[in-house]
């Protein structure tokens, strides 16, 4: 099964104008598992989308 992550506009301009992305998900995958899956296509992306403490971040402040 393929979960679909859709990424606003600010975060477009890391992924090369991509506004969203399929991860094949996989049993027991977290949300952590899924922005890791992301940051692995388009490595910019972790900080916008994690904290400085690793935690997902609930928006982005920086867009």
């Amino acid at each position: 099964m393929a979960v679909t992550v859709y990424l606003p506009g600010p975060l477009r301009r890391l992924s090369g104008g991509a506004s969203r992305v399929e991860i094949e998900a996989r049993e027991g995958m977290t949300v952590g598992d899924v922005l890791d899956a992301v940051a692995s296509r388009w490595p910019g992306i972790t900080e916008h989308v994690r904290g400085p403490d690793g935690e997902a971040r609930r928006e982005d402040s920086d867009g």
